[in-house]
C-alpha cells in the first residue's frame, strides 16, 4: 500500500505509548464510552475503533474533561460508504505542540470530501479538567 503523506509517520512503537494517555471517545445511545487500555497493539494500529466491540469500553463523563480544540484530519479512502479511523491515525495527527495536554479525542464528523485518496474528518480533542 502506498504511504500517505497526509498522515505523519510515526512508529506503532511511539503511537502505543501515545496510547496509554489518549483514549478514543464514541457516543452510542445518547451515552458516552472510552476505550479500555488494554487493546492490543493491531486494535490500536491496524483496526478500525468504531468496529470494536462494546465490552471494550468504560462509561465516562464528559465532565471531567475540557475542548481543546477541533481539528481535520485523514483516514485512507476505502469508498464513499467505508469509513474506518484508526487511534493511530488519529494520534499521529495530534499536532506535537499539544499532544501532552491531549486525553482522548472523538471524531466529530466523517465529511462528505475527499482528498488525495483521503477521508476528511472533524476531529475533538479533549484535555483533563482540573
Amino acid at each position: 500500500m502506498k504511504t500517505s503523506t497526509l498522515i505523519p509517520k510515526m512508529s506503532n512503537e511511539k503511537v502505543l505509548k501515545w496510547y496509554k494517555q489518549i483514549k478514543p471517545i464514541v457516543r452510542k445511545n445518547n451515552k458516552t464510552f472510552v476505550f479500555h487500555t488494554d487493546l492490543s497493539p493491531r486494535e490500536v494500529t491496524d483496526v478500525s475503533f468504531t468496529w470494536l466491540e462494546d465490552k471494550k469500553m468504560d462509561k465516562i463523563s464528559l465532565d471531567d474533561l475540557y475542548e481543546i480544540k477541533d481539528i481535520y484530519m485523514y483516514h485512507p479512502y476505502v469508498n464513499y460508504m467505508t469509513f474506518v479511523p484508526t487511534i493511530a491515525e488519529v494520534i499521529k495527527q495530534i499536532p506535537k505542540r499539544i499532544i501532552n495536554k491531549v486525553v482522548a479525542f472523538e471524531i466529530l464528523d466523517c465529511l462528505n470530501q475527499v482528498k488525495d485518496r483521503h477521508h476528511i474528518s472533524i476531529v475533538r480533542l479533549y484535555g483533563k479538567a482540573e
